[in-house]
């Protein structure tokens, strides 16, 4: 299952996107946090690759270099010369006073040296993005030795060893392509050029800026090679001050990457929840028109929404409601608003349109408890439609009450029947969709979808 998911969700991306990402974006597993705890080396490769991959720093590079190779090729250069062999344009109206004290004219003749500036801080970038990605795959080969033959025993579950061993396999597979265009990039006559006669081009970066920068007229391409390098060397100084969010108590260095890894599988599956619904709104006639880092902008019918993944929302009764301490004054204002609800997934025009809640769990205590967390949702920001997304409940787990029986057959029949929808007093509908990650489930899980969708944005209007 989560073998499938991991695959799903990075081809869903692709097929979204245009191109291929990690799943295990940094902003959701690696914050900057003010602790001692230094990251795991997978830690650090899976920032180094997702940076690498968000910044398109590869493709920048081949563009400037492109760029690069037109600008040799096109633009003409020129300076003086003082030679008895004709090799240019004689400049008479200073050449006239150098005859006759029998020296060589001045001659205008046009030179094209690969080794300018700006093409040794070319080759300096490369450098620098080439040092980079060897780093990654240095921290992904320590991390590889350190627990190859540990995972069996510290790992109880397959799932968590099956991810732990797809995330190193992607991790692998994108480095070696990024190895492989950086050498392709390096292998061009014109940087081949240049990087003869550069010893230590990283060194240079510094006194290279500050030539360039003393220019009055700097090319475009050039402008975007150094914010390429700004945005490499801030990769690394980020990558300096990264720090360890999850920690286990038992304070194991294994026993917190299980942790992690079980944290990973959470947000794989709101993941994938969250693709299949952008892919079913692409099928109702959506388009994507934009994102980053924070949200997914959709066109519907000549309306703009935004997708959001655990993000705080507007319009919250919370944070517009007043409060007060049982003793001693008033709740500020700005404790309320901290305090608002993070919908795993939600559809915002104007207002919330879809909430979503998405537990990768079948504990039936753990369900419980979202039903009435996506029910709080549905209270504080009244959202036309409000989903529980669940894989399935587990008949190996005993209720531990009343309360977690009725809920174990609410969602069984929930699952036989494919979903259900309950419409709740403040106008807001309540559906509970079972959202299994195979092969088999997932056309019975796009079905679903689809509906509360349509429920959405066809009936309701955007």
């Amino acid at each position: 299952m989560v073998r499938y998911m991991y695959k799903r969700v990075a081809d869903l991306y692709t097929a979204l996107f245009g191109f291929r990402n990690l799943f295990l974006a940094k902003g959701s597993l690696i914050k900057h946090v003010v602790e001692e705890t230094r990251p795991s080396p997978l830690a650090r490769a899976l920032y180094l690759v997702s940076s690498i991959i968000e910044r398109r720093v590869v493709e920048q590079l081949s563009s400037l270099i492109r760029e690069a190779e037109r600008m040799h090729l096109f633009e003409r250069f020129y300076d003086l010369e003082s030679s008895w062999e004709v090799r240019g344009s004689i400049v008479w109206q200073l050449s006239m006073q150098r005859l006759a004290r029998f020296e060589p004219p001045l001659q205008r003749v046009m030179v094209r040296d690969p080794r300018s500036p700006e093409n040794m801080l070319l080759v300096a970038a490369l450098q620098l993005a080439k040092s980079i990605i060897n780093e990654a795959e240095a921290l992904i080969n320590a991390f590889s030795n350190t627990v190859s033959n540990m995972l069996n025993t510290v790992f109880d579950t397959g799932s968590r060893r099956v991810l732990l061993l797809s995330v190193v396999e992607d991790l692998r597979e994108c480095i070696e392509r990024f190895k492989q265009c950086i050498d392709a990039l390096q292998r061009r006559p014109l940087l081949r050029a240049v990087s003869a006669s550069m010893k230590r081009p990283c060194r240079l970066v510094k006194t290279l800026r500050h030539e360039i920068e003393r220019r009055m007229w700097v090319p475009r391409w050039v402008k975007e090679l150094l914010k390429l390098i700004d945005t490499i060397t801030e990769i690394r100084r980020e990558l300096e001050e990264l720090r360890t969010v999850i920690l286990h108590r038992g304070g194991s260095e294994m026993k917190t990457l299980s942790a992690v890894l079980r944290y990973w599988a959470w947000r794989l599956y709101e993941l994938y929840v969250a693709l299949l619904i952008l892919d079913a709104l692409k099928s109702l006639g959506a388009e994507i028109v934009g994102r980053d880092l924070r949200r997914v902008l959709v066109v519907f019918r000549n309306s703009v929404f935004s997708i959001y993944l655990g993000s705080q929302l507007n319009n919250s009764r919370i944070s517009r409601a007043e409060a007060r301490w049982l003793e001693n004054g008033v709740v500020p204002h700005d404790v309320l608003e901290r305090c608002r609800g993070r919908p795993d997934i939600a559809v915002v025009s104007t207002r919330p349109l879809l909430v979503v809640e998405a537990k990768f769990s079948r504990s039936p205590s753990y369900l419980s408890a979202a039903r009435f967390k996506i029910m709080a949702y549905a209270y504080e920001y009244q959202p036309r439609v409000a989903i529980l997304a669940f894989p399935g409940v587990s008949s190996r787990v005993a209720a531990l009450d009343r309360e977690d029986e009725e809920t174990i057959k609410l969602l069984r029949e929930a699952e036989r029947r494919n979903g259900m929808v309950m419409d709740l007093r403040n106008g807001s509908k309540l559906c509970i969709v079972p959202v299994v990650p195979c092969a088999d489930r997932e056309p019975r899980s796009m079905e679903a979808l689809r509906k509360v969708l349509d429920m959405v944005l066809e009936h309701g209007g955007v």
